[in-house]
């Protein structure tokens, strides 16, 4: 009965996508009352959501506020180094048999300097096998012509250099081009100083990036309660300036869309959230650039993304770099973390500490608890959504 009569409603909730069958203007079944109250549902107690097991939630809010605090602000310096570089190179000119001379010239500075020449990502060695044994294979070209102000080189330019780079390579080698002095950073665990990476490619740079936000996502999910589809109309700029409350303090804001029993399109909505989430999806924005309103996560199937962060992390060998826990497989989908901590023993107040969340009920509405049913039902501000606007 509840599949049928919902069948009904949805027409009225899409009538924008029905060119001639659609309802009358003004018209909404029943009146708007809820699927529940036309079949005369009864509530079915706790979100079925599973929460996330504790071997899989443990080394995961371990690993991702570590990529958040102290990976991620050292990662968005050299992206945006990279930017820069990279718009610089566009209005730069080709490189010709005429400027062969100049490029040679820059091919001896990295023996000066016992500088390794810059290097492609191994994803690329392994992608194109070299059946020919050039030993230039790992170069990146297109970087070393760069830095003496071309956008590129010609083919018939190419073969002049050749000589000069393989004497080069024979006494320095090749590395990474990006993060070459990278600062330290405290271990997790130890708190033992190290480089925070190796010397890594462009592609490289790419990669950490995709899990970078993967770790954002997954930090925003946690001390916000958002579901997957709240994550998704997330936009780059959606941060709002900080409000300053009465007593003191400040309250932190992301605007953004409901889809969840909403029209089609969503509804505007806006998040009342703690600092700590601000300060992430600020960092967020950084390394992506995308422009203002683009949906700034993408893909939001935390389970896809947090194992390949996984496999990231334990193909490099950065998590036994970093000190990190093995991240076991496993579903994680968005909101589980509120879920989780709240089927504990006293688990709302557990969770509200945990998450700081800014009040009781926030962490009750995430979690959907029996007892927090008399709070959240008077303080939200669309009947039929299961999570609450907070001011």
């Amino acid at each position: 009965m509840t599949i049928a009569v919902r069948a009904i409603q949805v027409v009225a909730l899409y009538a924008e996508l029905l060119s001639t069958d659609a309802y009358p203007a003004g018209f909404i079944p029943w009146n708007g009352r809820t699927t529940a109250a036309v079949v005369g549902a009864k509530p079915r107690g706790e979100n079925a959501v599973p929460p996330v097991p504790d071997q899989l939630l443990q080394p995961l809010l371990a690993t991702c506020p570590y990529l958040v605090e102290a990976v991620g602000p050292r990662l968005a310096e050299v992206v945006e180094a990279r930017r820069a570089h990279e718009a610089a190179r566009a209005k730069g000119p080709v490189a010709r048999i005429a400027d062969v001379p100049r490029l040679q010239g820059l091919c001896e500075e990295p023996r000066e300097r016992a500088e390794p020449l810059p290097k492609i990502a191994a994803n690329q060695i392994s992608r194109y096998p070299d059946r020919l044994g050039d030993p230039l294979r790992p170069l990146a070209r297109g970087y070393r012509v760069s830095l003496a102000g071309f956008r590129k080189i010609t083919d018939t330019a190419k073969p002049h250099l050749i000589h000069a780079l393989l004497e080069v390579a024979e006494g320095v080698g090749f590395a990474g081009a990006w993060a070459y002095d990278a600062p330290s950073i405290p271990r997790y665990g130890d708190d033992k100083p190290v480089p925070w990476t190796a010397p890594v490619a462009a592609n490289d740079l790419r990669t950490a990036v995709g899990n970078m936000l993967t770790a954002c996502a997954v930090v925003t999910s946690a001390l916000s309660g958002m579901r997957s589809s709240e994550l998704l109309e997330l936009e780059a700029g959606c941060r709002t300036p900080a409000r300053t409350v009465v007593g003191g303090g400040r309250r932190f804001h992301l605007s953004g869309k409901v889809i969840k029993n909403q029209r089609f399109g969503g509804a505007p909505d806006e998040w009342v959230i703690i600092e700590q989430v601000d300060w992430t999806i600020a960092l967020a924005e950084r390394p992506v650039g995308r422009p203002r309103g683009a949906a700034l996560f993408g893909n939001v199937d935390l389970t896809v993304r947090v194992r390949t962060l996984r496999a990231w992390l334990d193909r490099t060998g950065l998590r036994a770099y970093w000190g990190l826990s093995v991240i076991p497989s496993g579903s994680c989908g968005s909101r589980t973390l509120a879920l989780s901590i709240a089927k504990s023993p006293g688990g709302l107040l557990a969770a509200k500490v945990a998450l700081k969340h800014i009040s009781m009920a926030t962490t009750e509405g995430c979690t959907a608890r029996p007892e927090a049913r008399s709070v959240t039902s008077t303080q939200r501000s669309k009947p039929r959504r299961k999570r609450i606007t907070w001011s």
